[in-house]
């Protein structure tokens, strides 16, 4: 997707930069990112990893020396400008924890195959997570994601773990939206197991429970709450 030959370019610049290429018989973006992530030396404090697409305001590393000077947190968040959308502020970051990009070194790893966040690894103690509005995540995507891939992930994991729910909204929001008899049929065949199992009722399964009922849904198990009179 031009990745390698846009890192290529910085190497020219900036003769610190760590470039590795591997090709995967089996691509997965969290994969990728956790070998990337294994390339940083065990002593580095924070890791900043935006996409090519996206960089931090100019003022984001000050700011986060400043703060680890002060205080200890495990992941600092911040609001993303999509700036080529009409909805430009997305935030705060602690509800899209996809935009969390700014984590400690040794804390975390890159989880799910399609839409990656960072997962928390110490099962000791709680993450802590701090917000700042003074410091941004921009998003400058000049061309649409590869969806075929996108699709091809999400159908895959779908397949082979139902009961990831993560990517199970994000493949779901997608049949939806594509509405043809062939992704209906697909839809029909993930929607009761997700809005059964979703532990989290938020927008998102908001979001896909409307979509069923009028696509005329019928679920065969439980009355859904939100029908109950």
């Amino acid at each position: 997707d031009g990745t390698f030959e846009a890192l290529q370019e910085l190497a020219n610049v900036n003769p610190k930069l760590i470039i590795k290429q591997i090709i995967y018989d089996d691509f997965r973006f969290d994969v990728a990112k956790n070998d990337a992530l294994s390339l940083v030396p065990e002593d580095v404090d924070f890791c900043l990893a935006p996409d090519m697409d996206e960089h931090f305001s100019i003022n984001t590393l000050p700011y986060l020396e400043y703060l680890n000077s002060i205080k200890y947190f495990d992941n600092l968040t911040c609001d993303r400008l999509d700036i080529n959308s009409y909805n430009v502020r997305l935030g705060p970051s602690k509800n899209h924890p996809a935009f969390n990009k700014i984590h400690r070194r040794n804390c975390y790893n890159w989880k799910h195959p399609v839409y990656e966040y960072l997962d928390f690894t110490p099962n000791y103690r709680k993450e802590i997570l701090e917000y700042s509005s003074e410091i941004f995540l921009i998003h400058n995507q000049k061309e649409k994601p590869r969806e075929d891939l996108y699709v091809k992930l999400m159908k895959k994991e779908a397949e082979l773990n139902k009961n990831n729910t993560w990517n199970l909204f994000y493949y779901l929001y997608y049949l939806n939206n594509v509405n043809t008899k062939s992704s209906n049929l697909e839809f029909n065949k993930y929607i009761e197991f997700y809005l059964e199992n979703e532990k989290l009722k938020d927008e998102k399964y908001n979001l896909l429970y409307s979509a069923a009922k009028q696509k005329g849904f019928k679920w065969k198990i439980v009355k859904h709450q939100k029908d109950k009179k």
